[in-house]
């Protein structure tokens, strides 16, 4: 899940206030339809209203490509009033003001909390399948972008399923799948060798997952790597 930037330097946060809702129900007014709070839940919604000041122009670029990025999604916001993180969507569109005399911005926001713990979720997704040509022995796949989500993607395993008969896989000559982001941090990874085969035509679990979700907009990338004598069987990859 994505969060609201934090800024290179700290500007003055004033008038903050915590408006009580109309309603306890809600729908974001963009095409997305994102996030719905229903009426079959009795969570009522906290508003936080504030505005920032002496912003830099960088900082207001920063947060108006967060707002044309979330708006109408749900993202991570930390309160500074009380030090705790809240899952929120944008209340209403950010004005941004430049005070021309000191060179500033003064930003003026609004954030409706989500109770992400009981409404239906932006994305379950359900499997998601990821398929590899048949490499030949010693290839590689190096870094290659197989997923990509505008909204961002929760994942609790990730299955390897093979189409043939591995060949060559020994301690001398391993076989490696890799999984990472966009940012290179390994979600997972499996090594075969003497001890550990892949199956034939068969189902594996790659493991505990380092990284569980991504972020809007970001990818998943695939990485391989054979030794010269390995050659795994094309695969596909479940992700669920």
């Amino acid at each position: 899940m994505g969060a609201f930037p934090t800024p290179t330097r700290s500007p003055a946060l004033d008038g903050y206030t915590e408006p009580l809702p109309a309603e306890a129900v809600t729908r974001a007014n963009y095409a997305s339809g994102y996030p719905v709070i229903d009426d079959e839940f009795t969570f009522t919604a906290d508003i936080w209203a504030h505005h920032l000041r002496m912003v830099t122009t960088a900082d207001k670029d920063l947060v108006k490509a967060h707002w044309k990025q979330f708006k109408g999604t749900e993202f991570l916001w930390y309160n500074t009033i009380d030090a705790v993180y809240y899952t929120v969507i944008y209340e209403a569109e950010p004005t941004f003001t430049l005070d021309a005399k000191l060179g500033f911005w003064r930003i003026d926001l609004a954030f409706r909390q989500v109770n992400s713990s009981e409404r239906p979720t932006l994305f379950d997704g359900g499997p998601t399948v990821f398929e590899t040509e048949d490499l030949a022995a010693g290839s590689d796949i190096t870094a290659r972008a197989i997923f990509g989500s505008q909204y961002g993607r929760t994942f609790s395993k990730i299955t390897m399923v093979t189409k043939g008969q591995p060949v060559g896989i020994s301690d001398a000559s391993i076989a490696r799948v890799s999984l990472a982001n966009g940012a290179g941090s390994t979600i997972v990874s499996k090594t075969f060798d003497t001890a550990n085969q892949p199956p034939t035509n068969g189902a594996i679990d790659l493991g505990p997952l380092s990284i569980t979700s991504i972020a809007a907009n970001d990818i998943i990338t695939l990485t391989v790597a054979q030794g010269s004598n390995a050659n795994l069987p094309p695969f596909a990859l479940v992700m669920e």
